[in-house]
């Protein structure tokens, strides 16, 4: 299963994301049914994450080796509309017992026919946050924050709102790129780069902006996504911030990030990166961090022991200190 975004939610057992909490400790220890129990229970109590809880019931089946119910959790679900990407489909181990089976296949052929209809009828969104003492005639700060690739929009939004605290107004663009029925990603580059360039300017126009402090910043792919657009100069940002960057933007194209790193010059910009010592990127991450700050960049680079590809827990501490660091 795909491990969920911190727990920054309420403690209350109502809240879902103490749900699901609960829900991923049960299965890091192997104890399927009585995770399974919870996953009925959050479906039942949260129908409006049932993209979600749908997912974790199909894989658990699949772990107890109940396949007919798995599939058929699967094949309910595109009937009313949800689907996943076939990459992540083919790459979740928990769903290698019913990998063969010709109605797997064509539950995957239901979620690429979906996606095309996705595809052919999305377009980019934008999400603005003020802080509570905003007041329209004052000129603010700006955090542009990019989604990664295949998060649900609303827990991102739930992360990058802690950035308020500092003053600044906070801009979540969301790609026009499906990635599954309810998430996205930022793919096709070029098509990327445009939507954001849009989106500063539809803010421009909308809000008092001090215009030497714009901020890029995100997670994962979007993070990477802030690195290549402030490093292009493709906004006037001050800086960006990364959290847990991925190698590259494009799937399959980290030499090309990296040799696009290696050729900007970038004197005149701050960049705020953390990134775990557990994190599938780590090592590339380091080399990509080398050769920026070998082009001129001023930077912070915060290794976080233990933590893989993920947020830390103290995220809403260390996307305050990021913003002092770019913004000083």
């Amino acid at each position: 299963m795909r491990p969920p975004s911190p727990n920054l939610g309420s403690d209350s057992s109502e809240d879902f994301y103490v749900l699901q909490k609960q829900i991923f400790e049960l299965y890091n220890l192997g104890k399927y049914r009585k995770a399974l129990v919870l996953a009925e229970k959050a479906a039942e109590r949260f129908p409006e994450k049932k993209h979600r809880t749908t997912y974790w019931r199909a894989c658990l089946c699949s772990r107890l080796g109940e396949l007919d119910k798995s599939i058929q959790i699967l094949k309910e679900a595109t009937r009313t509309g949800l689907w996943w990407d076939e990459e992540g489909l083919k790459l979740e181990t928990d769903l290698d017992p019913v990998r063969g089976r010709p109605d797997f296949k064509s539950f995957l052929a239901e979620c690429n026919r979906l996606k095309l209809a996705a595809g052919a009828a999305a377009s980019p969104e934008l999400k603005v946050l003020t802080p509570d003492d905003y007041s329209p005639r004052e000129v603010r700060a700006l955090l542009i924050a990019l989604h990664p690739r295949g998060e649900d929009f609303e827990d991102f939004t739930r992360l990058w709102r802690h950035a308020l605290s500092k003053g600044v107004v906070v801009a979540l663009p969301r790609s026009s790129q499906p990635f599954g029925s309810h998430s996205r990603c930022w793919d096709d580059l070029a098509r990327s780069e445009k939507e954001v360039v849009d989106a500063y300017s539809q803010l421009n126009s909308s809000y008092k902006l001090d215009q030497e402090k714009l901020i890029l910043s995100g997670f994962s792919q979007g993070a990477t996504l802030a690195i290549y657009l402030a490093l292009k100069r493709s906004l006037p940002a001050r800086g960006f911030v990364a959290i847990a960057p991925a190698s590259t933007i494009i799937p399959s194209h980290s030499e090309e990030f990296t040799s696009f790193v290696k050729a900007v010059k970038n004197p005149d910009s701050r960049g705020w990166i953390l990134v775990g010592d557990q994190d599938r990127f780590f090592e590339r991450i380091n080399v990509l961090h080398s050769g920026m700050k070998q082009n001129g960049l001023e930077s912070e680079y915060v290794i976080e022991k233990g933590l893989g590809h993920d947020y830390p827990n103290d995220f809403a501490l260390k996307l305050g200190r990021a913003l002092d660091f770019v913004l000083r």
